[in-house]
């Protein structure tokens, strides 16, 4: 390819061939006819003349202010063209345009790892399929480092080739920065890093607010949940190209009229309170997620939290959770689903965790700034449609429940109504020997119906020879019968011992048959692992072999929301 482009470069205009063409013709009939007549000495047809465009193109290459490692190529041409770029290095790729030929094309080009020199070769084609001669088509580029005060992380291929292919994209989370105990306040609080199958990392997103839940879109852009209030989606180049922003974006009060005018005033305006945890893409291009709401709730018999009851009043403010679909375009809420209206908090209510809920944790860390007596009730940290089913499945943290709400009226009910609710204290039946789900993250439908889920494992039934622990564990339903069975567990080991991460989590099946968990909330124990990511391939009933990992030795001061395993960084 490279000669090709050099011969591109210095190419000859098609009416200079034309011109050696008829010159060479009339040196042939000139000379003698013995000559023209006589057989060719070999039996191979004469080559003819390489094509070339008429068209001409050049190349400009540039770093990315938001990303070190990620080039930007830019090709100028004086017709519509497409192009590629191959990046050459210690590890090599190719990215290519759009099929749709245009003059003008900006490519960001990502794969490369940090501190890195790589040669960029460009190759530019006319809508004919022809090349262009093309200025400044190869190129040396040089990557930056990676961005200061992330902790260190390290990755083992133990089976590569067991491991479901793509890259690795993930969070970091600043719990000093997000507690004030940072000794570099000004530092970002959000990263989002994408790392290759060797660990390599070729990408990253940095903002001043904490980035969470994270996921690729059709079009190769992500998609981040931003510091519980709002959202991204960011292009390669990482770029911002659209934002979106509940009420609390702005700092301002819920109930006020000043929504997201503070950080966001670019952003599509939704009128929900916040957008924590999940933001996902609904098959017809609606968004769902997660929003909250303050009440205040009476009748409350006695006090849970230690007060006088001599002067208890019998309420508490309580902060609920409510799940919300939205058009992306103009920020319309469609429905919404409020677990207020699914749950009595006089009686589905947690008191230890109302009472002793860490302040700098959302959602206590935004309301309190409104009302110092606001309390986490529900805590939800999920929400997935599962089409099949007609049901929004939504894990609700602080209850210990999973639960299954008719997404849209059907021949069976209504829309809202209640479907199951998964849990010590739900209503299906638990067959065998497994065991219920205690503080759970990120409830996942499988293709077969089954469900995913992360087991934190807060408060769970132990005695000394069960030390608390934290799980993954697949249940199959009978929706009919309303009964549930345990199909696979694994738990969670690191370092060889049992490992307990008591906040976030995940666990996301692999095209493979593989299942990649991220055991985010370790806080350095053991051996300073603040979070590892692990590629499993399952073993029934229980157990399975590990055949990729990640760890982030950061100690209790830093974790990790999420993982998603990326199959293509540029999707087609």
């Amino acid at each position: 390819m490279l000669q090709a482009l050099e011969r591109v470069a210095g190419s000859v205009s098609g009416v200079h061939i034309a011109a050696v063409v008829a010159l060479a013709l009339l040196v042939t009939s000139c000379s003698s006819g013995t000559q023209a007549d006589a057989e060719p000495t070999s039996g191979q047809p004469t080559p003819g003349p390489e094509l070339v465009s008429e068209a001409t193109a050049e190349v400009s290459v540039s770093s990315v202010p938001a990303n070190t490692l990620t080039a930007a190529v830019e090709v100028v041409a004086t017709a519509p063209v497409t192009a590629s770029v191959e990046f050459r290095g210690d590890v090599s790729g190719e990215v290519s345009t759009s099929d749709t030929p245009r003059e003008r094309h900006r490519i960001p080009v990502v794969g490369m790892h940090p501190m890195s020199t790589y040669e960029l070769v460009v190759t530019v084609t006319d809508e004919q399929g022809l090349p262009v001669s093309t200025e400044g088509a190869v190129q040396t580029f040089e990557t930056g480092a990676l961005p200061e005060g992330l902790p260190a992380f390290e990755v083992e291929v133990i089976d590569p080739s067991r491991v479901a292919p793509g890259h690795t994209m993930f969070s970091f989370l600043d719990f000093a920065g997000q507690s004030g105990t940072s000794e570099d306040p000004g530092a970002q609080l959000g990263t989002i890093m994408v790392v290759d199958a060797s660990g390599e990392p070729v990408w990253y997103f940095q903002d001043d607010e904490t980035l969470a839940d994270a996921r690729q879109l059709d079009n190769g852009n992500f998609l981040f949940e931003v510091g519980d209030v709002a959202a991204y989606e960011v292009n390669l180049f990482g770029e911002v190209v659209n934002e979106w922003a509940g009420r609390l974006a702005g700092g301002s009060d819920p109930a006020g009229d000043e929504a997201g005018s503070g950080q966001l005033p670019e952003a599509v305006q939704v009128d929900v309170e916040s957008m924590h945890h999940e933001h996902g893409v609904l098959s017809n291009g609606n968004h769902l997620g997660l929003s909250t709401e303050l009440r205040t709730v009476s009748g409350f018999a006695e006090p849970l939290c230690g007060e006088d009851p001599a002067t208890f009043d019998g309420t508490y403010h309580l902060i609920g959770d409510v799940v919300y679909e939205f058009d992306p375009t103009t920020g319309e809420v469609l429905e919404e689903f409020n677990l207020f209206d699914y749950f009595d908090p006089t009686v589905s209510i947690n008191p230890d965790s109302i009472c002793d809920g860490p302040a700098w944790v959302f959602p206590n860390n935004v309301y309190r700034q409104l009302d110092p007596e606001a309390q986490d009730w529900t805590h939800a940290n999920s929400v997935v449609l599962d089409e099949e089913r007609n049901a929004l499945i939504v894990s609700i943290r602080l209850l210990d429940e999973v639960l299954a709400i008719r997404y849209a009226d059907d021949d069976d009910g209504p829309k809202g109504e209640v479907l199951w609710r998964l849990g010590e204290h739900g209503d299906l039946e638990m067959l065998g020997d497994g065991s219920w789900t205690y503080h759970q993250h990120a409830a996942e439908v499988w293709p077969d119906g089954s469900l995913l889920i992360y087991d934190n494992g807060n408060g769970r039934p132990s005695t000394e020879s069960s030390p608390p622990g934290s799980r993954v564990v697949r249940y199959e339903l009978d929706d009919d019968d309303m009964t549930i069975r345990q199909l696979w567990e694994l738990d969670s080991i690191v370092d060889g011992e049992v490992a307990y991460a008591g906040f976030v989590g995940d666990a996301d099946l692999l095209g493979n048959g593989n299942v990649l968990i991220s055991d985010g909330g370790l806080l350095g124990e053991p051996n300073g692992v603040s979070a590892q990511i692990t590629e499993v391939v399952p073993e029934l009933p229980e157990g399975g072999e590990v055949v990729w990992q990640l760890q982030i030795l950061g100690g209790g001061n830093w974790g990790s929301y999420r993982a998603e395993r990326i199959s293509e960084l540029y999707p087609t």
